[in-house]
């Protein structure tokens, strides 16, 4: 048996999902097609990291909020 889709695997701990083929697209009287996929539940894609797993986007969300709760703190009271 064959199933059409893509591999994702994550970018940061290597963990992979496959992801079914759920339709094609075609613009240009069929010219330019392209496949549509399921989208990866809990997964994301982050700029300059890449794909994310959910364990890896939870951590990287973790660290990310942390980063803003940090930088307010030294930013400090405002002075006018």
């Amino acid at each position: 048996m064959k199933i059409n889709g893509r591999l994702v695997k994550c970018d940061r701990c290597g963990k992979e999902t496959f992801c079914k083929t759920i339709g094609d697209k075609e613009i240009d009287g069929g010219f330019t097609r392209w496949s549509k996929f399921e989208e990866p539940e809990g997964w994301s894609h982050e700029h300059d990291i890449g794909d994310l797993c959910p364990s890896c986007t939870q951590e990287y969300q973790t660290l990310k909020d942390e980063f803003a709760r940090n930088v307010e703190k030294f930013k400090g009271p405002r002075k006018i």
